[in-house]
């Protein structure tokens, strides 16, 4: 038997995989040499920033995926085609999670920062702005090996688990009997 929440897995992937990539995208920008925070306590208020903002803007990302699956049929649901598309799905926000990774390194390198103000006039003055990207970068060669990426990882993440072992971790750690918790990551 599954349980009723067994369907928001796609979501609760999704935004794991925003979380992940936010978090991994802030570790590798706080490595670069040029990069000055202070003591321990300055990095943790960073990360734990960060992890609060991350943790909001995937509930964003998330919130359209929650909204089909709670309002889709159970008969919808369990067909062939919705698993197929919550895995496109899943890997078209893998994708921005990957884009948008890539975009802040670049703005990093470009600016100095984070996006910010500058950011604002990127969306102001569009075309000027995008033709400067399109001359300065190899976009078509980034968005392909990113579309790579998001491809393999949302393969890879979607492939059928040992639910078996996962419900007993998941159960244990809330402090439930093994088998009390029992739902399915298998999308296909």
């Amino acid at each position: 038997m599954t349980s009723p929440l067994a369907r928001f897995t796609p979501a609760l992937l999704a935004a794991a995989a925003f979380v992940a990539v936010s978090t991994a995208t802030r570790i590798l920008l706080a490595m670069r040499p040029e990069l000055e925070v202070g003591g321990v306590a300055e990095w943790l208020r960073v990360f734990g920033y960060g992890l609060l903002f991350d943790m909001v803007a995937a509930c964003y990302v998330s919130a359209p995926i929650v909204a089909w699956l709670a309002l889709v049929p159970d008969r919808v649901a369990r067909s062939w085609l919705h698993r197929a598309l919550a895995v496109c799905l899943f890997a078209a926000v893998s994708f921005g999670c990957f884009v948008l990774a890539v975009s802040e390194w670049l703005f990093w390198d470009e600016f100095g920062g984070r996006f910010n103000f500058i950011a604002v006039d990127y969306l102001l003055y569009t075309h000027e702005v995008l033709q400067n990207i399109w001359e300065s970068y190899p976009v078509g060669k980034l968005l392909a090996a990113l579309l790579a990426l998001a491809a393999g990882f949302a393969d890879y993440l979607t492939k059928p688990l040992d639910t078996e072992k996962f419900v007993q971790a998941v159960g244990h750690a809330l402090g439930r009997r093994p088998g009390v918790a029992r739902w399915s990551i298998t999308l296909r």
